[in-house]
């Protein structure tokens, strides 16, 4: 997207730098506490993503300790599998994101439902009873991992209890909406209908693509605090690029995004 024609404001470095430290929380001021300043960081950042390789700890927990001090990992647990208030869905990566953001990824999951991809409707297609058998199991045995979809001892593979189709269909029913992830445990997905996870009250209206564009760079600017298009656009991925410059250039007009520029950097920050 070229230059904004509108005057621009000037930052120093030095001023740009605070203010992305600041929007990242890591200005080293203790204003986050407990549990509910974990849910906070999260609300704040927009999402944070969620590491699947742990060497001393898993990156997600080093991320919420650098921004809550007594931060401990049950106040994670919590959140999601008790008091709901965060899910698991995929923002620039899978990531525990705030439960009030929740409808602006349901276009996201429609896409998914309705086969975007070729490799994924002809999957489908061939694995129909899989889909509708994993969503049987979970309804009448509560929340799954794909640990329990492995076959029995003795049982021959080539039926629906074949763990890899079951794994991925696990997968699908959960890109798709059908289920969430209620819980993880020792790191391990807990599969369950979304009607049993998402709270009572949840806003599941789908937004316009113009709501998703302004929510995208709001997101994005909030955790951010000093960005380029580029990085803005890639912030999310919950709406294509032509809706976010649309929205970025409408929020510029209502002065709700300033256009800036940064002392001895070239390009336009916002």
């Amino acid at each position: 997207m070229g230059p904004p024609t509108m005057k621009q404001t000037s930052l120093s470095v030095h001023e740009a730098r605070r203010i992305a430290i600041q929007s990242q929380l890591l200005d080293g001021v203790d204003r986050l506490a407990n549990k509910d300043g974990v849910a906070q960081a999260i609300d704040h950042l927009g999402y944070v993503q969620i590491d699947t390789i742990s060497v001393v700890a898993r990156a997600h927990h080093h991320t919420l300790w650098a921004r809550c001090p007594d931060y401990q990992p049950a106040f994670l647990h919590d959140l999601q599998a008790v008091d709901r208030r965060i899910f698991e869905y995929w923002a620039h990566a899978i990531a525990f994101l705030p439960i009030a953001d929740y409808r602006f990824y349901l276009p996201r999951m429609d896409r998914h439902r309705t086969g975007h991809r070729a490799w994924l409707s002809d999957w489908k297609k061939e694995h129909g009873q899989v889909l509708d058998e994993v969503l049987r199991r979970i309804r009448v045995d509560g929340a799954l991992s794909s640990k329990d979809f492995e076959p029995p001892p003795g049982l021959q593979r080539g039926t629906w209890w074949d763990w890899k189709p079951a794994k991925r269909a696990l997968e699908i029913l959960f890109w798709q909406g059908d289920l969430m992830i209620s819980e993880r445990r020792k790191f391990q997905k807990l599969y369950d209908l979304t009607e049993r996870v998402l709270p009572p009250g949840t806003d599941t209206s789908r937004p316009s693509v113009a709501e998703l564009g302004r929510f995208h760079v709001r997101r994005a600017l909030g955790g951010l605090g000093v960005a380029r298009a580029k990085e803005i656009r890639d912030a999310f991925h919950v709406v294509d690029q032509a809706h976010i410059d649309a929205s970025l250039k409408e929020m510029q007009q209502s002065k709700e995004v300033v256009a800036l520029s940064i002392e001895g950097l070239d390009d336009v920050y916002y």
